[in-house]
């Protein structure tokens, strides 16, 4: 006579892990989800894109980036000039990407805004992941429209501003948090785990 074999008790801290590998599981996407998705970045693209060859260059940068563009001590040091001599008031990496395009394609307008653009677009696309596995499809789906049609993001996506660098950069860095708080994996230094009262 066979004998089923009794389940044994994981106990909390194996129910615990359970529920974060549940958790940690990405749900199978709905039927609407990525057409509502691919509309949603292609009406990103479209704002963000619309009238490039007018974009608004700020001259400053223009005169950088195509500095960048032809000399690579400029395009390392963010140079004003070709020599590197005079520098931006900025962090260069966020003009590397424009000057990489006005070097592929050329002097251009559109070529300068279209990494802007480019990054406009990977922002929502981040957001929607991001909010997706903190809240589900359609509140990741409202986020990203959201997002989309805020006036000073299409503005900004439409200039050679670094600030489309920064929110995006932003954007990739809040979304480990919210699964790093789940997990309590959060790191802290022993001066404030002793400031906390907890055992360092």
């Amino acid at each position: 006579m066979a004998v089923i074999p009794t389940a044994r008790s994981t106990g909390a801290h194996g129910l615990r892990r359970e529920t974060h590998r549940c958790a940690d599981r990405p749900e199978a996407p709905a039927r609407w989800e990525r057409p509502a998705l691919a509309a949603v970045l292609g009406v990103a693209a479209l704002l963000y894109a619309w009238g490039m060859g007018h974009a608004a260059i700020h001259p400053y940068y223009s005169a950088a980036i195509r500095s960048m563009a032809t000399s690579w001590r400029a395009f390392f040091f963010g140079g004003l000039d070709t020599s590197g001599s005079i520098t931006l008031d900025k962090v260069p990496g966020a003009f590397r990407p424009d000057a990489l395009s006005v070097w592929i394609f050329g002097p251009h307008t559109w070529a300068a805004a279209l990494p802007h653009v480019i990054e406009g677009v990977l922002t929502v696309w981040l957001l929607h992941r991001i909010v997706r596995a903190w809240a589900g499809p359609f509140a990741a789906l409202i986020a990203a429209l959201t997002l989309t049609f805020t006036p000073v993001t299409v503005a900004l996506n439409r200039a050679t501003s670094p600030d489309t660098a920064l929110t995006l950069l932003l954007v990739a860095a809040a979304g480990p948090v919210f699964p790093a708080t789940r997990r309590g994996r959060t790191r802290q230094s022993p001066d404030v785990r002793r400031a906390a009262g907890r055992p360092g």
